[in-house]
C-alpha cells in the first residue's frame, strides 16, 4: 500500500484498519489524503477557538484593530502549527481514524462488487 502524503501517525491508523494483504484503490488514497487535511483543519479550528477565548479572557486592556488583527494572525499560526504536527492535540487523529475506517470499508465493498461482477 502506498501512503504517499500521509503523515506517519495517520499512515499507521490506515494500516491498522486494513486487513492483511488488502490494497487500497488510488481514488481511496486520494480521499484519505483529503481526509488528513480536513482533519488537521478541524483541529486547527478548535485550537484557534481555544486561543481566541483564552486571549479574550486575559487581563490585557489594550484593544485596537491592529492588535486584534495581529492576535488573530498569531492564533491562526499557532493553531496551524499545532494541528500539522504529530500527534497535535489528538483531535485530528480521532477524526481521521473514523474517516479512514469508513473510506476503507467503502473501498473494500467497492472492490468486492467489482470482483463479483466482472
Amino acid at each position: 500500500m502506498s501512503e504517499v502524503g500521509l503523515r506517519p501517525d495517520f499512515a499507521r491508523l490506515v494500516n491498522q484498519a486494513l486487513r492483511p494483504g488488502q490494497e487500497l484503490a488510488e481514488h481511496t488514497m486520494a480521499k484519505l489524503n483529503r481526509g488528513q487535511r480536513a482533519s488537521e483543519d478541524f483541529e486547527a479550528m478548535c485550537v484557534k477557538n481555544l486561543l481566541d477565548v483564552a486571549r479574550r479572557s486575559s487581563l490585557s486592556q489594550e484593544e485596537s484593530a491592529v492588535s486584534d488583527f495581529a492576535r488573530d494572525m498569531l492564533n491562526n499560526g499557532i493553531a496551524q502549527a499545532v494541528s500539522r504536527r504529530q500527534p497535535g492535540l489528538g483531535i485530528a487523529s480521532l477524526v481521521f481514524q473514523k474517516t479512514a475506517q469508513a473510506l476503507i470499508a467503502q473501498d473494500e465493498s467497492s472492490q468486492s462488487r467489482t470482483e463479483n461482477h466482472p
